[in-house]
C-alpha cells in the first residue's frame, strides 16, 4: 500500500506521515502541488490525501492523475466545512470515500484510508426491502466526517475499536 499526502500545514503534513507510517502503509507527502503532480506521474498510489485548500481545479487534476494509473485508487479529503467540500467533491471525484474535518488527528485519517483499502472490494450494499419496518427515530451523535460512498462512522463506533 502507497499513500499520497497533499497538504499546505506542514505540521499536520509531518503527523500524517508518520501515523500512516505506523499504520503499516507506505507514504509520500508534499505541500507543493508541482511535487505532487510529479509524484503521481510516476508512481502509482492507493490512497490520496489532500488538503481542500489546494483549490478545486488542483484537486481535479491531482485526483484524475492519480485515478488515470490506479483506477480503484481511495481519496479522502480534510476540510474545514466538511458538508460544503461534500458537495463540491462527491460527484466530482470519483475515488472520493470521506471527507474529514481537518482537526481530526492523523491517526483517524489513517485508520480511514485502512478501512476504505479493506473494504473498497468488499463493500457491498444491501438492498432495502419494501416491507421492512422503518426504525424509530432516536437521537444520535453527529458524525466526525460526511462519507459520500458509506455509512458514516460515528464517535461512538470510533471508540469501541480504539
Amino acid at each position: 500500500m502507497h499513500a499520497m499526502i497533499v497538504d499546505h500545514d506542514a505540521t499536520r503534513l509531518e503527523r500524517s506521515q508518520i501515523a500512516f507510517l505506523e499504520a503499516g502503509i507506505h507514504v509520500t507527502g508534499s505541500g507543493s502541488h508541482a511535487v505532487a503532480e510529479t509524484c503521481l506521474k510516476r508512481a502509482v498510489v492507493d490512497v490520496l490525501v489532500l488538503d481542500d485548500d489546494c483549490g478545486p481545479e488542483r484537486i481535479a487534476a491531482l485526483t484524475a492523475l492519480a485515478q488515470r494509473r490506479n483506477p480503484r485508487l481511495v481519496t479522502l479529503m480534510l476540510a474545514r466545512d466538511v458538508g460544503e467540500a461534500a458537495d463540491l467533491y462527491s460527484d466530482a471525484v470519483t475515488s472520493l470515500h470521506c471527507v474529514l474535518d481537518g482537526r481530526v488527528s492523523p491517526r483517524m485519517v489513517a485508520r480511514m484510508a485502512q478501512a476504505s483499502l479493506a473494504g473498497r472490494a468488499a463493500c457491498k450494499m444491501t438492498p432495502v426491502r419494501a416491507d421492512a419496518a422503518p426504525k424509530p427515530a432516536q437521537e444520535v451523535p453527529l458524525p466526525v466526517f460526511s462519507t459520500t460512498r458509506r455509512k458514516p462512522v460515528m464517535p461512538t463506533e470510533v471508540a469501541m475499536h480504539a
